[in-house]
């Protein structure tokens, strides 16, 4: 998951899918980055519930859980 460049490389999850909410492509994101990279499941935790916390205060943009997609046949 992480190159030679350090670089965060991502297959199957929903940071690359296209019908998932940008907000959760961002945390996964995140939360893979903290664990893979800083080796902290703590603070991955906290990143976590901080974000859940913004959520039930209705301090996240409500554009962040809109999924775009397309409905082909």
């Amino acid at each position: 998951m992480i190159d030679e460049k350090d670089k965060l490389n991502i297959k199957g999850f929903e940071t690359v899918r296209r019908n998932t909410s940008q907000i959760a492509k961002e945390v996964q994101k995140k939360v893979l980055a903290i664990v893979l990279k800083e080796h902290n499941k703590e603070k991955a935790y906290k990143y976590v519930r901080q974000v859940i916390d913004k959520v039930r205060r209705k301090e996240l943009d409500l554009n962040n859980f809109i999924i775009k997609t397309q409905i082909t046949k």
